[in-house]
């Protein structure tokens, strides 16, 4: 989803929980399907998306998770 149109074989997707880190390359959430949100009821993840054939080309973004308390969904 994060990369669109784009060749997933082309280019690298890191997950970090600051803009500084993901600028950095450094402290990448290790596993983002099993990822806890650290401040509920949102928190802003940033996402580094990295050429993999230079290593030196990326785009940096972010998006917003939220936490359901599933016990109100009917």
């Amino acid at each position: 989803m994060v990369l669109g149109v784009q060749n997933p074989l082309e280019f690298e997707v890191k997950y970090y929980e600051t803009f500084a880190d993901s600028d950095d390359d450094i402290n990448e959430i290790p596993n983002p399907t099993t990822y806890t949100i650290m401040t509920p009821p949102t928190q802003t993840i940033f996402v580094r998306i990295q050429d993999l054939g230079s290593g030196n080309c990326y785009d940096l973004s972010d998006f917003i998770i939220e936490s359901i308390d599933i016990k109100n969904i009917k």
